[in-house]
């Protein structure tokens, strides 16, 4: 492969991410959700709707069979037009399927199901009717999962970032506010919640149009074959991917049970608010992850290995060079950061050190959980999620009796550091693919200069209060930025930022 082929890769890889960054930074949006809720409806009403969203990713994590997994491996390799449109339709059929019996089987289970949640008294009576009218984000929720998986396997990761941001996350917040003030200081935030999914839904198959025949993929034929093939691959896949949601999900599933009454509805509140602000970190990491999967699957990992090897390197140097001075402002205002949520949350900011340390091992091994995922299909990644998962499940059975929610942090933290390094050794040793190489040292030497000098300018603001650190710390950051793009980065790197890294450098 030719360095001008490997550049455009490159710029792929660097605008893609950037765009996915953008979209998952509807966790931008998140804080910002957590605050204005908090205030609102409580820790312990915010602490229920988070537990419940948490178990609605888990069903879809299982009922989507993997086919937003499957359509990105599949669609870029597939040059028969015809076939990539059965493949789409398929993919949405099965998610409806699967969904709206899963969403049918919790309404009518939810006066049981009412009972083996703990929530705060005055919401209790009402908890059966929330599960059963929540249940319906389900197949909401697949099918968006599903749409935006099929545009990011056409290589487009744009509509992502309008649909996640503007649809999702903004329009939660806006009528989140609206319904509190209309009077539902219990269902304003599930209600809100599925009027913003269910528009982002309409705005996923809108911009869907953009790079599918719907008529043509309505009008594909399913073929037996088709359709075996998907499920063959998707059926084992179910159970890495619903274990990387249940991994994700099970502290606060465990904090819940644990814990009664409204304290277990505030313990779910106190570690979901430190796992979403930590959330911003991961969105780093994800957002190389979104456009390398399907970037991997249209090479052959024999006769296009250097293109593979090159793509790992490339994402690896620019995923831990961001990562490291994101991290260094989340370690030292962790607690500035928690008392802008609440005051009663500031106790937290332990658990967001935890969870930031976690999420820097994940980046500091780079995409290689996507690369084995592509590569190796669905054993090698259910073995490194089952490991994960056993790591963090019996951590959390030893220390959450003890510590409470920093328990469960720390065990998560340990259980996602497990899964990762898993993956670097496989990716290392059994395809020979490493993500690092000499010239990783560059930026990686020019990132630990721009968090220390985060963290020198956060101390300096330290004596003036909350305002200077936060100012100081957003210098420290640009600062950080303009250090790797000018100095960091070889000439090759900094040219897939485009025109902004030309000028900066001139």
């Amino acid at each position: 492969m030719t360095d001008k082929q490997l550049s455009a890769d490159s710029h792929i890889v660097t605008r893609g991410a950037g765009l996915a960054f953008l979209g998952r930074m509807g966790a931008l949006f998140e804080p910002v959700s957590v605050v204005v809720f908090a205030q609102l409806y409580g820790a312990p009403n915010l602490g229920l709707f988070l537990l419940l969203w948490g178990y609605v990713q888990l069903i879809v994590a299982a009922t989507d069979l993997a086919t937003s997994v499957a359509l990105q491996r599949f669609i870029p390799s597939t040059k028969d037009e015809d076939k990539v449109h059965a493949i789409l339709k398929a993919s949405i059929l099965v998610s409806i399927v699967l969904s709206v019996i899963a969403s049918l089987a919790l309404t009518l289970a939810a006066p049981w199901l009412a009972t083996h949640i703990n929530a705060e008294e005055g919401v209790s009576g009402d908890l059966s009717l929330i599960i059963a009218t929540y249940a319906w984000a389900i197949p909401i929720w697949c099918l968006v999962e599903v749409t935006t998986a099929a545009m990011r396997a056409r290589r487009a990761f744009g509509p992502e970032v309008r649909i996640r941001v503007l649809y999702e996350q903004g329009l939660r917040l806006i009528s989140g506010v609206a319904f509190f003030l209309m009077g539902m200081p219990i269902y304003g935030l599930f209600l809100s919640h599925l009027l913003a999914i269910a528009v982002t839904l309409v705005a996923s198959f809108y911009n869907l149009r953009r790079y599918y025949d719907l008529r043509r993929a309505w009008a594909a034929p399913l073929k037996a074959a088709g359709l075996r093939e998907l499920v063959r691959f998707g059926l084992p896949m179910v159970g890495t991917a619903s274990l990387k949601k249940f991994q994700s999900n099970f502290p606060i599933f465990l904090l819940n049970f644990i814990i009664p009454g409204a304290q277990g509805a505030t313990a779910v509140a106190v570690y979901s608010v430190a796992r979403k602000v930590s959330s911003a970190l991961q969105g780093i990491r994800m957002s190389f992850d979104y456009v390398i999967a399907p970037l991997a699957a249209s090479k052959n990992p024999l006769s296009e290995r250097d293109a593979l090897q090159d793509m790992f390197t490339f994402t690896t140097r620019l995923m831990v060079s961001i990562f490291i001075p994101a991290t260094a402002v989340m370690l030292i205002l962790s607690r500035d950061i928690l008392m802008v949520v609440g005051s009663e949350f500031a106790a937290a900011s332990g658990l967001l050190v935890a969870l930031a340390l976690g999420r820097a091992v994940e980046a500091a091994v780079g995409p290689s959980a996507s690369l084995v995922e592509m590569l190796a299909r669905y054993r090698l990644p259910l073995i490194n999620n089952a490991t994960g998962f056993a790591v963090t499940a019996l951590l959390m059975l030893l220390l959450v009796p003890g510590w409470g929610a920093m328990g469960a942090a720390v065990s998560s933290a340990i259980g996602l550091s497990v899964t990762a390094l898993m993956a670097l050794g496989e990716a290392w040793v059994l395809y020979g693919l490493k993500p690092y190489d000499r010239r990783i040292f560059r930026p990686l030497s020019t990132a630990f200069l721009g968090g220390a000098v985060i963290i020198a300018l956060v101390k300096i603001a330290e004596p003036y209060g909350m305002a200077p650190r936060l100012a100081a710390a957003a210098i420290g950051l640009l600062t950080a930025f303009y250090f790797l793009l000018r100095f960091g980065y070889s000439n090759r790197d900094a040219a897939a930022f485009g025109k902004f890294a030309r000028w900066l450098r001139n």
